[in-house]
């Protein structure tokens, strides 16, 4: 882009604010140096409006502990020197909780504009912001509920600023594609965690960098999507296909993801904290004893968002943060899990680890009189705790395979575009499919193929056998 040879009759394939805008900049302001000073002007505003905005909602002391918690998280100071989108929409998340709060306390519209803006701008970075939006909208409603003609004004405002960013990357795709997206990789990207056979993400913890697993069922989706003719299907056609087919099976696929989301582990892909051989990465800076991982914040965090629901006041500025963090994780639960996926809702989850610090030491200071908050504040921290240590683990090796037995009695059932398969296993990764051994003998297996495999085609069934001896 900068030598002015960007292919732009292909169009943008990612979400492009972040290569067309941020990273040009960076390097007109001085090649790998001028990158540096963006991203740490991404993670110094990072920081600080995480601590702000806690810090107005919760109390000073929760700030503080918010502001610590981003500023010492170990996987973003990891995904800094990469200047990857994760960083600038962790920037974003922390803007959006920031500008809702301040729009709502001020109700000016300048502040509402921006928040519209800055939805807009989060929306071309990656494009689950745009389930965002509904929340600004939302807030802006509450707040005038009752000034109706200021209602329609605000939302008005909020709309207009969330389409701004997206039109010339909309016009753009336009003309190169016939369609009015920011980005043409929302099929694909659907497909990765959305098919039969899809793993709950993209790679074992601890396993090094690497591409994520691509199943048979997700290239043919993707070449559905591509086809013409009686063959072509849309991604998400074929993705509500199989959830009306098997919804039990799809709603497990989801709660498994969903618990994986939550879990202390990283997750990898092309960036890992650990070496292919499974080793640390050679820095010192990133195995510093201080850096925190997920494991705390978001115990801490889960744990404050139950405190404030069972004893906040619920104000809409604390609601709106919290439906924000919610709002993000489902998006990433419909999607796909990585590492730097879950990175950007970290700052919510810090200004939640500050309410749970701060209450914890308040209830500290008065003991040993409220004993009936202790309990609460005990009995939050062991039902956070238990799911983000905890959680994933526990379904994946007790109770994914009776569960996965109940819900896909069949096994897997795939009907590609060239041949029908038939699996008694789910992913090998993350998979807790094959734990029962049999008693001394052979195995039976009945396999059950649909009357619709019947076409003539090649029916291919696969099996996986697990021994504990090599």
């Amino acid at each position: 882009m900068l030598h002015g040879d960007y292919p732009w009759a292909e169009g943008f394939y990612y979400q492009p604010f972040y290569y067309t805008v941020l990273v040009p900049v960076g390097l007109w302001l001085g090649g790998t140096a001028g990158l540096a000073m963006v991203q740490v002007a991404l993670g110094t505003l990072t920081v600080l409006l995480t601590g702000l905005t806690a810090a107005h909602l919760f109390g000073r002391r929760a700030g503080l502990v918010a502001a610590a918690g981003i500023g010492l998280h170990r996987m973003s100071i990891l995904y800094a020197p990469f200047a990857m989108i994760a960083t600038v929409q962790t920037f974003w998340m922390a803007v959006l909780s920031w500008l809702g709060v301040q729009a709502y306390r001020l109700r000016r519209w300048p502040w509402w504009a921006a928040l519209g803006l800055v939805n807009g701008l989060a929306i071309v970075t990656r494009g689950n912001a745009l389930l965002f939006t509904p929340l600004c909208v939302a807030l802006a409603l509450w707040r005038f509920r009752s000034e109706r003609k200021r209602q329609f004004a605000i939302t008005a405002l909020i709309l207009a600023g969330v389409m701004l960013p997206q039109v010339p990357y909309s016009w753009l795709n336009h003309r190169a594609t016939g369609k009015w997206v920011t980005s043409t990789a929302g099929g694909n990207v659907l497909a990765l965690g959305n098919t039969p056979e899809a793993p709950p993400g993209g790679r074992e913890a601890d396993t090094g960098p690497g591409p994520m697993s691509y199943p048979a069922s997700y290239s043919d989706w993707v070449a559905r999507a591509k086809a013409t003719g009686a063959d072509q299907r849309s991604v998400g056609r074929s993705i509500v296909d199989w959830a009306q087919r098997e919804p039990m099976a799809y709603l497990e696929l989801k709660l498994r993801m969903g618990l994986l989301f939550l879990h202390r582990s990283e997750i990898p892909n092309n960036v890992s904290l650990r070496s292919p051989d499974g080793r640390w990465v050679p820095s010192r800076a990133i195995q510093l004893p201080f850096l925190v991982g997920f494991g705390l914040l978001g115990t801490l965090g889960l744990m404050g968002m139950a405190l404030t629901l069972l004893r906040g006041r619920h104000r809409p500025a604390v609601l709106f943060c919290g439906a924000l963090a919610v709002t993000y994780a489902a998006s990433i639960v419909l999607f796909y899990i990585l590492a730097r996926f879950r990175v950007p809702v970290v700052p919510l989850f810090a200004m939640f680890a500050g309410v749970a610090v701060d209450r914890t030491l308040r209830v500290c200071k008065r003991w040993p009189r409220p004993r009936r908050e202790l309990i609460l504040l005990l009995g939050c921290f062991g039902v956070a705790s238990s799911t983000v240590l905890g959680g994933f683990d526990y379904y994946r090796l007790v109770v994914e395979a009776p569960a996965v037995a109940l819900v896909r009695p069949n096994g897997v059932q795939l009907d590609l575009l060239d041949r029908y398969e038939c699996k008694d296993h789910g992913p090998m990764a993350f998979g807790g499919w094959i734990r029962h051994k049999p008693a001394a003998g052979q195995w039976e297996k009945q396999f059950v193929v649909p009357e619709a495999a019947n076409t003539g085609r090649e029916v291919a069934i696969e099996f996986a056998v697990a021994s504990p001896h090599p």
